[in-house]
């Protein structure tokens, strides 16, 4: 018998012992019989690893031993997300993620719930020598607060790690003044499982319009002003302020 099996019926010997089998006693030097104690109709014994079904000796009853489970349910936690801003180009959310369950996670979504958004406005009277669009993203903003999906299909094992990236545009504001945003950022797996991570992540997203190149006839001071307050502004909120937005915010203060 497997060893595994044997403790199991063992741990429940109280049962096995001395519910099943008929109690032989000596009595004045002579082996005598004892009355059968009555078996329960369902007994059961629990042991990790373990299922088997053992038929009591001519009486019809059954004990069931059943296997306890120690497995956990597929649970993905968001380890760390960093917002990459490459040279040239768009802004990369660099996602790390961990199963610390034993069956596998099946990611169906990316969430991302815009909170705030900066559009600076154009106060300069330029023009722009526009050439096509070569840039390649996974998501693109329409400049105000609203929850984005995007579908994936990804899988990470029980017990493991994992990292993938989405590319972040937007086509709202002029050529080259970039928006600000402040997001949210969850996974949705396993039908309507979420993992959110926190905090909340600022970015600094550039549009997907390019020039050749432009000139500039005169600015509108006014309006000028207003960009900077609202980016001032945009620096205050709570969350994790990625590399180029940074320099954003630190550019604005020194040219105040």
């Amino acid at each position: 018998m497997d060893a595994a099996i044997g403790a199991a019926i063992i741990g429940g010997g109280a049962v096995i012992v001395a519910a099943i089998l008929p109690l032989l006693r000596k009595h004045n030097g002579k082996k005598v019989e004892t009355k059968d104690l009555p078996v329960p109709s369902n007994a059961t014994v629990e042991g990790e690893g373990v299922a088997v079904a053992v038929a009591v000796g001519g009486s019809g009853n059954v004990i069931n031993v059943h296997a306890k489970s120690t497995d956990k349910p597929a649970r993905l936690e968001i380890v760390d997300v960093e917002i990459l801003d490459p040279e040239n180009g768009f802004p990369f959310a660099d996602i790390k993620v961990r199963n610390v369950g034993d069956e596998p996670v099946y990611i169906k979504k990316i969430l991302l719930e815009i909170t705030h958004c900066f559009i600076p406005r154009e106060y300069r009277s330029i023009h722009h020598s526009m050439q096509p669009i070569t840039w390649e993203y996974d998501l693109l903003l329409s400049g105000g607060c609203e929850l984005i999906e995007k579908s994936v299909s990804q899988v990470v094992k029980p017990k493991d790690t994992d990292r993938f990236a989405i590319r972040i545009a937007q086509k709202v504001s002029p050529p080259d003044l970039p928006i600000l945003v402040r997001f949210n950022l969850s996974l949705l797996y396993d039908g309507e499982k979420d993992s959110k991570y926190e905090p909340a992540l600022i970015a600094l997203v550039p549009s997907t319009l390019e020039v050749y190149g432009s000139y500039t006839s005169e600015c509108d001071e006014g309006l000028r002003i207003w960009n900077i307050e609202e980016i001032n502004k945009f620096s205050t909120l709570p969350g994790k302020v990625s590399e180029a937005a940074r320099e954003q915010f630190d550019a604005v203060s020194d040219a105040q």
